[in-house]
């Protein structure tokens, strides 16, 4: 579990990491500040999953077919509100850099936009992941982490460095929904 976390920190830091080394320093602070708000997307859904994690636990033993049910509601609902979420913010993606970090971080909004339209991995992800943990998924979670990680490192070589903020944001939301699908994908096969 330590190793799976740390791929998951390092996915989320390694566009910053790559940006920060090849573009300039206005690049760089734009990065950071559309990144908070993927940051802030990806919190809310983790803390959902790990708050479910003790009550999964203890119901996978004796009633699989409801955990089953609930796992499915819970990851569904997090999809759909990303969905909704997403679909309200992306055309606002430039008064809400301008509104939180002021106007010189409006040229943001098209890399802020890519990560946002991501929100509905990152809830499947951080549902997922908890809920692999509660079903006794550990080596899957661990194989989430890392196939993120792989991704990440490609997505950051190939993009990053001429693609700027766009490449980084793109690098960022694809390692994640690549991780959201290996996660639902390994949740599936688990609650079967």
């Amino acid at each position: 579990m330590a190793v799976a976390g740390t791929a998951l920190a390092l996915v989320l830091r390694l566009p910053l990491a790559v940006l920060g080394n090849t573009a300039s320093a206005r690049e760089v602070a734009d990065f950071s500040a559309i990144q908070r708000f993927g940051d802030a997307a990806i919190l809310l859904p983790n803390t959902a999953g790990f708050a479910l994690l003790p009550g999964l636990a203890f119901l996978a033993a004796e009633q699989p077919e409801r955990v089953r049910r609930l796992v499915m509601r819970v990851v569904g609902a997090g999809f759909a509100v990303g969905v909704v979420v997403a679909a309200v913010s992306i055309p606002l993606t430039e008064p809400m850099l301008e509104l939180v970090f002021g106007d010189e971080f409006g040229g943001g909004a098209r890399g802020l936009q890519i990560m946002l339209a991501a929100l509905p991995a990152y809830a499947v992800l951080g549902i997922g992941w908890y809920a692999l943990v509660a079903l006794g998924g550990e080596r899957g979670v661990l194989t989430v982490g890392l196939a993120g990680m792989v991704v990440a490192i490609v997505c950051a070589v190939v993009l990053v460095g001429p693609h700027g903020v766009i490449g980084a944001a793109l690098s960022y939301a694809v390692a994640l929904s690549v991780m959201a699908v290996l996660s639902a994908i390994l949740l599936v096969r688990q609650l079967q």
